[in-house]
């Protein structure tokens, strides 16, 4: 039998998105819908691209459809044309990356709003529960999306007028306090090398190594060490019992905890809490789920408060391409 072909079924266009963060790039393909599941997904490292263009040129090259719409969830902020990454050298024109690679439409949005986008999005089996909370938190109450990547992204999803609003902000760059007297320390080290000691500078990729130095001078060296292990090196310690490493993850681990609990009673985040980043997943048992929960709900008079708040990690790795695409479907972009 013959198709006549201007009556076969049309399918949808497709759209381009991606993830940009300050180590990775992950690029893939959705429908242009509301039920986004990416395809053809592919994680490179950034360092290996000169420019965003790049990137996202070779990525395309190697597809069979034409894309002429993409969405890029950027970790930084997203103000006028002009986007640069916080944690890393890349840097683009909106208007000029569009034209360059042929695209009719381009959307940007921070990678944490978009990460925070698909929350309403992710099964049960996608998350993994750290703290149930109980069964007063509230359903249309905002949900807080932070988490340790190559920085610390945070954002919020708001409940208005039966959808969800993702926030877009730079929490992660919000002032460090400290709480007992090795933290008061670790604070005073990073100060003197730093400057200004934002939540990010300890709690990232980065910040946990700063964190692993500063534990070393505690420990009996004068001065920050020039020596600098790698996450995975520190994990690794944590688990054979180097105490440097493991005063370091459990410290890192508490500190999280703490700054977590702060942006929930900020936004009032009732509704739970998603934890995201590459960080956690690569600190796996070393992340210590017992300190983050004590210091989370360590509040004072609002302990209670805190005690009441669900909190889940989650686990899909796509999560953010699934944002970006919802971002951009409830735009109509």
């Amino acid at each position: 039998m013959t198709v006549n072909p201007q009556i076969a079924p049309r399918t949808e266009p497709e759209r381009l998105v991606v993830d940009i963060g300050g180590t990775w790039v992950r690029c893939g393909l959705v429908a242009d819908s509301a039920d986004p599941h990416p395809r053809s997904v592919e994680r490179s490292p950034v360092e290996a691209y000169s420019t965003v263009a790049d990137a996202l040129r070779e990525y395309l090259d190697g597809q069979s459809v034409k894309v002429e719409k993409a969405t890029l969830a950027v970790a930084c902020p997203v103000v006028g044309d002009h986007v640069a990454l916080t944690n890393s050298n890349w840097s683009f024109s909106r208007t000029a990356l569009a034209q360059d690679l042929g695209l009719r439409s381009l959307d940007v949005v921070n990678d944490f709003a978009a990460l925070a986008q698909s929350i309403p999005l992710l099964a049960e089996s996608e998350t993994r529960v750290l703290s149930p909370g109980c069964e007063s938190s509230r359903a249309d109450a905002p949900i807080l999306v932070i988490g340790p990547g190559t920085g610390l992204g945070v954002s919020a999803l708001l409940p208005v007028e039966g959808d969800w609003i993702a926030i877009e902000g730079e929490g992660g760059h919000r002032d460090l306090g400290a709480t007992t007297d090795p933290e008061w320390q670790v604070l005073q080290i990073l100060q003197r090398e730093f400057g200004h000691v934002s939540a990010e500078r300890v709690l990232s990729g980065d910040g946990l190594v700063n964190l692993y130095q500063a534990w070393q001078v505690l420990s009996g060296t004068s001065e920050l060490a020039k020596s600098r292990l790698e996450v995975a090196e520190i994990v690794d310690g944590a688990h054979h019992g180097d105490r440097v490493c493991v005063d370091t993850t459990r410290m890192f681990s508490a500190w999280l905890g703490a700054v977590v609990g702060d942006a929930v009673l900020t936004f009032g985040a009732l509704g739970g809490v998603y934890l995201g980043g590459g960080v956690l997943d690569k600190m796996g048992p070393a992340f210590d789920e017992i300190h983050f929960l004590h210091r989370f709900a360590q509040k004072g008079r609002f302990g209670s408060y805190l005690e009441r708040v669900p909190v889940r990690l989650i686990l899909d790795p796509v999560a953010g391409l699934r944002g970006a695409a919802m971002w951009s479907h409830r735009r109509k972009a």
